[in-house]
């Protein structure tokens, strides 16, 4: 079975202040990108 986690269960502080690169193919590397500037808006 998969493991489920959930905000509560992990942290960013740890990368709070680094540079995420996201590497992809076509639209789903935007896509992922995109979301993940969500988190630190």
């Amino acid at each position: 079975m998969a493991k489920t986690w959930k905000d509560s269960d992990v942290s960013l502080d740890p990368i709070k202040n680094e540079t995420i690169a996201v590497l992809g193919y076509g639209i789903q590397g935007h896509a992922q990108a995109n979301n993940l500037k969500g988190f630190w808006s």
